[in-house]
């Protein structure tokens, strides 16, 4: 597989293990992802790629790798640049993109999925999710394509508050539309809402992903989200934060896990609907602090008043449905944090250049 490093090779076998059954039904098509570059974009593309090496090397699928950086200049493509199945991109989904073939799958993994990036491109984060959600819907429409995945999140429940224990899909949210956060959830809202009228009016097999709290390599400790902050803290030598009781739930999910729930949705879920994936390990921020001070022997947990009341919130997903299709997350949360904790020391330098989509 090129020069991958050790550490993300051995996560493309993992999901090789579990998912290439699945993966050689791509054997002979042409897959866009668009934000090919991103967190999970960059996994599906060398997930891919490897296989093509692989599994299916007499009738290899063919990945155009859409990013709005040129190739050369992002660090973690320098092993594909060469690679006579993969077809680079440079364009935005918000625009018209010229295709060099027609497709039989459409992913879009293009959009900020940082509350930092919300927050700094907010109209940026709202098109990518909207416009740019249609112009794809679109272009599978055009290309009678097999399949079409739109990579959600989890944060289009908003406060689930304590109404579930499992937060199961058909729970219709409670996200305000006023305040900058709302750039992400509510665009991921109405992206949602185009895959259903597009199926719907289209037959266009438009299927849904609403990953939660997915962490691991490639992912950016300046992300925002509680995971890589309390990486980079630890790395730091700094206090880890937790606010009030620690009480909130949250189902952290490695991203092995993760692309394997992708590719079930992606090939095997039903047109129009959607799909939670992530872990069924619950944990408690205090409990997670706990966990990564122990990773980093020395680093402190810092009690933080929270104010009256403290909203302690339960963000866990119901995955009775995705386990229909096969899904089993298999991959511990220690066991996933000090894979993670590994990549950034030793190649945390070498991220992703360049915007994630």
């Amino acid at each position: 597989m090129g020069v991958l490093d050790p550490i993300v090779e051995e996560d493309i076998r993992c999901i090789l293990a579990s998912s290439g059954d699945l993966v050689r039904e791509l054997s002979g098509s042409s897959i866009l992802i668009a934000g090919a570059n991103g967190f999970l974009g960059s996994y599906l593309v060398d997930t891919i790629v490897a296989a093509n090496q692989r599994l299916m090397p007499s009738t290899p699928a063919t990945v155009i790798a859409l990013s709005r950086t040129s190739p050369e200049k992002i660090t973690g493509f320098r092993h594909l640049l060469q690679d006579p199945h993969v077809t680079f991109i440079t364009g935005d989904i918000t625009q018209p993109v010229a295709l060099p073939s027609r497709v039989d799958y459409v992913v879009h993994a293009a959009s900020k999925a940082s509350p930092k990036a919300w927050a700094a491109h907010p109209i940026e984060t709202a098109d990518a999710n909207t416009v740019g959600t249609r112009r794809l819907l679109e272009l599978a429409y055009a290309n009678r394509a097999k399949g079409l995945l739109f990579i959600s999140s989890a944060q289009v429940y908003g406060d689930a508050g304590a109404a579930f224990d499992l937060i199961p899909e058909d729970f219709g949210g409670t996200v305000s539309p006023l305040n900058l956060r709302a750039a992400y959830h509510e665009a991921k809202r109405f992206g949602e809402t185009l895959c259903y009228l597009f199926h719907h009016v289209h037959h266009v097999p438009a299927k849904i992903a609403r990953p939660f709290s997915v962490y691991g390599p490639r992912l950016s400790l300046n992300d925002g989200k509680i995971v890589p902050e309390f990486m980079r803290r630890g790395f730091a030598g700094e206090d880890l934060p937790v606010f009030g009781e620690g009480g909130a739930v949250h189902a952290f999910s490695y991203v092995t896990d993760a692309i394997d729930g992708l590719l079930r949705v992606l090939l095997h879920g039903a047109p129009g609907e959607a799909y939670n994936i992530g872990s069924n390990e619950e944990i408690t921020v205090r409990d997670l602090a706990q966990l990564f001070a122990e990773l980093f022997p020395g680093v402190v947990i810092k009690s933080v008043p929270a104010g009256p009341a403290p909203r302690e919130p339960r963000l866990v997903p119901d995955l009775g449905k995705i386990q229909k299709l096969g899904y089993h997350p298999c991959i511990s949360l220690r066991e996933g944090l000090t894979r993670f904790k590994e990549w950034h020391r030793l190649y945390g330098g070498e991220l992703l250049k360049g915007d994630d989509t």
